[in-house]
């Protein structure tokens, strides 16, 4: 498999397979297995339960849900809940290198009960798909507009359908319309998550921080928050972390009031040695001769 990175210009979606689920999905399962191409999911009632080998997370109501392909996965639907969403195949770009596939033969008809796991096609998974950089994975990201929203997967859905060629670039044009409603949605969360996550380091610089944790409650995968935070503060969210964590030590030596283990500690180092690398990486001094330099009598 190869993914070659790329940016919006390149988007040419091309949609393979719409479908709409309806309450006849209560207790729909998809069986542990790799995708070949990207899917899209958007839910309009009840919730779908997503899992990786990493980690399990929910698609509630209103929201969206992109998976990239080549990653394990499965979803299920609990049978409880009365569940309604679109289910999009598509590329960004299509490959027209690579032999198209059928969306219901690879996919659906494994689906069927007491199937645990999806046999690999060994052709499919050596496609080359595109992945622009503006998108990894989008675990559930809730739309502004639900019902505008819900219209464009209703108009997709039903274009698409038709199996005409008018039908096929009206689907596609819906589709365009997604994806900017999705960048649009994202693009205006991000002051709210820079600020969240600037803030959030400003309090807990001093304790381990777990990415993961802070981006879950955002509907955004760590990679997507990676890419967002470097693309806007020119630099990683590790190297904001380290940045500030310095920042705060030299003012601690400065003070003369700590020793340079007692400072290491106090600005979330508990091993003095990754601590005292990381200082002089970023001073070119060590934090002793900081110390010495700058004890503030």
């Amino acid at each position: 498999m190869k993914n070659i990175g790329g940016g919006m210009p390149q988007l040419n979606p091309y949609i393979r397979y719409v479908n709409k689920l309806t309450n006849a999905t209560k207790g729909y399962h998809v069986p542990w297995r790799i995708l070949y191409d990207f899917e899209m999911i958007y839910v309009t009632k009840g919730v779908c339960t997503v899992e990786t080998k990493e980690k399990k997370y929910t698609v509630g109501e209103g929201c969206l849900h992109i998976m990239p392909p080549f990653l394990y996965h499965k979803r299920d639907v609990d049978p409880a809940v009365e569940t309604d969403y679109y289910d999009v195949h598509f590329d960004f770009i299509y490959n027209s290198f690579d032999a198209d596939f059928a969306v219901p033969e690879i996919y659906m008809k494994m689906c069927a009960d007491g199937v645990e796991e999806a046999p690999v096609d060994k052709k499919l998974s050596g496609r080359r798909v595109i992945v622009p950089e503006f998108i990894q994975i989008v675990e559930s990201l809730k739309l502004k507009n639900s019902l505008e929203s819900a219209a464009v997967f209703e108009r997709m859905y039903k274009e698409w359908s038709k199996g005409t060629a008018s039908g096929l670039l009206n689907a596609k044009a819906a589709m365009l319309q997604v994806i900017a409603m999705l960048t649009e949605d994202i693009g205006g969360g991000k002051s709210d998550i820079f600020a969240g996550f600037i803030g959030y380091i400003f309090d807990h610089y001093f304790e381990d921080i777990d990415l993961e944790r802070f981006v879950s409650g955002y509907g955004i995968s760590v990679s997507r928050f990676r890419y967002l935070f470097k693309s806007r503060m020119k630099k990683a969210p590790q190297e904001f972390i380290i940045d500030f964590r310095v920042e705060q030590a030299k003012k601690l030596l400065a003070s003369g009031d700590y020793t340079v283990s007692e400072v290491s500690d106090m600005v979330g180092y508990d091993d003095i040695h990754y601590f005292s690398r990381m200082f002089k990486k970023k001073t070119d001094m060590s934090p002793t001769e900081y110390k010495r330099q700058n004890y503030l009598k």
